[in-house]
């Protein structure tokens, strides 16, 4: 476990402690976390999926078999992720118009994801163009929260804001995983003995995502007590 961990730099472990970090103060602090309730759903659905990867990578001998229900629990994580990262950014977002528009933006994702599984091999491969599109859909939408929070004037500090650290610690996150996705296949075929040096970058930024989450977390306990 420790040459696999080693490998990633411990980006693993680090960035598996926080999430259970975040799960247990979900978990102690539930009745006053009313808003961000869906990232507790989140972070549930995240570290069941570092074990995942964990399990296979580590104590599973290598097969085709192996390899394809890692694939498969990655591409059902993403399309879960997005679900709870949009709707999240829907409900952040005054504008009427932008949040129909993400509505069917999301319907349109899902109906896209389905059928590129169906007519291809894509449930069984590496989602690399899925993490991309999932990307540039939410970037688009956080950025367009920050217009609002800064156009419009709030009685509140814009540090003490839940919403605030939860979307910036979203945008960071695909901000990090797009460079490496675009690249992936790139890397792994001209530069493969950077292949899982690169990858660390995708821990990192989940790593940093938690980091925000668990400051959201903070700001939301303080607001409610």
């Amino acid at each position: 476990m420790l040459r696999y961990f080693s490998t990633f730099y411990y980006t693993i472990p680090i960035q598996v402690t926080l999430n259970v970090f975040f799960v247990v103060s979900c978990v102690y602090n539930y009745k006053k976390i009313k808003g961000l309730r869906s990232l507790f759903l989140y972070s549930i659905l995240s570290l069941s999926q570092s074990f995942i990867g964990i399990y296979v990578n580590v104590f599973k001998s290598y097969t085709i078999a192996s390899e394809e229900f890692l694939e498969n629990s990655i591409n059902i994580f993403i399309v879960l992720e997005f679900i709870i990262f949009y709707l999240f950014l829907i409900s952040a977002i005054k504008s009427r118009l932008i949040r129909m528009l993400m509505q069917l933006t999301l319907l349109m994702f899902l109906i896209s994801t389905l059928s590129y599984w169906i007519i291809s091999n894509g449930f069984n491969e590496g989602p690399a163009i899925l993490t991309v599109l999932e990307s540039y859909l939410i970037i688009l939408p956080c950025l367009y929260y920050y217009y609002e929070l800064f156009k419009i004037p709030s009685s509140k500090r814009i540090l003490d804001e839940s919403k605030f650290w939860t979307i910036t610690g979203m945008l960071f996150l695909f901000a990090f995983l797009i460079p490496i996705f675009l690249q992936r296949n790139n890397i792994f075929w001209n530069f493969r003995y950077l292949y899982r040096t690169a990858y660390s970058i995708t821990f990192i930024g989940y790593t940093i995502l938690f980091v925000f989450f668990l400051k959201a977390i903070q700001c939301r306990i303080k607001t409610t007590t």
